[in-house]
C-alpha cells in the first residue's frame, strides 16, 4: 500500500510540472515521387501543419534511377507554459516559428517483381539547406511579474537524409509506406538568450555546429481524379522521434506529428503508350 500511495504522489507531482519546449525542429514532407519508368515525373503541392507550404518534384533520368528536388517554408505559432511544483513558479511563453529551405537528392526506384509493376521499393539521398528563426515573449504568472522578456533565436540548417520506401501503384490509387532518417546540423546562431539560457533550453550555442538524429515515418495516399492518372489528391502524415540519448544536450525539441493535404501531378502513361 505505501508503494502504491508514493506512486500515485509522483504522477500527481509529475502532472503538476510543466516545461517550455522550444523546438527548433520540425519536419518537412518526405519527397517520394511515383515514378515507373525513364522519363516519368511527378510534381506535389501540399499544405501541412503545423502551419507550412511544400513544393516537391521527381524526374526518372532512367528505368532505374531519379533525382528529386524540393522547397519548403514553415511559419506558426505555440504558446507554451512552465509550471515548478517545489519552486512555485509560473512561467507562459508565446513562441513564433519560422522555417524555410529546399533541397535536392537522388536515388533508384525498382519494381519488386517484372511482370507485377504495381509494386516498387525507392531509395533516395539528400542534402537540405535552410534557415530557421524563433521569436520567444516569455511571461512570468508567478511570481507577478515586472516585465515581459522578449528573445529571439536564428540559426542555419542543414539535413542530411536516407530514405526508402515501400509504394503500392494501383489505377487510381498510390499508397507509400516511407522511412527517412535525418541528420540534422545547426551552426551560424545568432541570438539574444544568454549561455547559460541556451544549456539550460538546450538549444544549439553560438560558435559552433550541433548536430542531431531524427527519425520520420510517414504514410502518403495519392487519389487520383481520373484513370489516365494526371492529377490527384495527396494525403500524408509523420510522426518524428529523436535517435539517441534523451538527455544529451543535442536532442533538441521537436514537433513529433505533421499531417498535410495537397495536389499531385503526372503525366498520363496512357496518352504515351499510344503514341509509342
Amino acid at each position: 500500500m505505501k508503494n502504491i500511495i508514493l506512486y500515485i504522489s509522483a504522477i500527481i507531482l509529475l502532472q503538476g510540472c510543466g516545461i517550455i519546449n522550444r523546438r527548433i525542429y520540425s519536419s518537412n514532407q518526405p519527397n517520394n515521387p511515383s515514378l515507373e519508368k525513364k522519363n516519368d515525373y511527378s510534381i506535389s503541392a501540399t499544405y501541412g501543419t503545423p502551419s507550412g507550404f511544400d513544393l516537391n518534384a521527381g524526374y526518372a533520368v532512367s528505368n532505374r534511377v531519379a533525382i528529386i528536388g524540393g522547397i519548403y517554408t514553415q511559419r506558426y505559432r505555440d504558446t507554451e507554459h512552465n509550471y515548478e511544483f517545489f519552486a512555485g513558479s509560473r512561467d507562459s511563453s508565446k513562441l513564433f516559428y519560422h522555417h524555410n529551405g529546399f533541397h535536392i537528392g537522388a536515388g533508384v526506384y525498382l519494381p519488386l517483381e517484372k511482370n507485377t509493376p504495381e509494386w516498387f521499393i525507392n531509395f533516395f539521398g539528400g542534402y537540405t539547406a535552410g534557415s530557421f528563426r524563433m521569436n520567444e515573449e516569455l511571461y512570468h504568472i508567478d511570481p507577478p511579474p515586472v516585465s515581459t522578456r522578449f528573445n529571439y533565436y536564428k540559426s542555419r540548417i542543414t539535413r542530411w537524409f536516407a530514405q526508402g520506401s515501400l509504394n503500392w501503384y494501383e489505377k487510381i490509387y498510390n499508397q507509400s509506406f516511407i522511412v527517412r532518417y535525418n541528420l540534422v546540423g545547426y551552426d551560424g546562431v545568432s541570438t539574444d538568450y544568454s549561455a547559460t539560457e541556451l544549456e539550460d533550453y538546450r538549444l544549439p550555442i553560438q560558435g559552433g555546429s550541433k548536430w542531431a538524429q531524427f527519425l520520420d515515418l510517414s504514410l502518403d495516399s495519392k487519389f487520383f481524379f481520373t484513370k489516365d492518372r494526371r492529377i490527384g489528391l495527396q494525403l500524408y502524415a509523420t510522426t518524428t522521434a529523436r535517435l539517441g540519448n534523451e538527455f544529451n544536450k543535442s536532442n533538441f525539441a521537436h514537433y513529433s506529428f505533421r499531417f498535410g493535404v495537397g495536389l499531385f501531378f503526372k503525366p498520363s502513361f496512357k496518352i504515351k503508350e499510344k503514341k509509342d
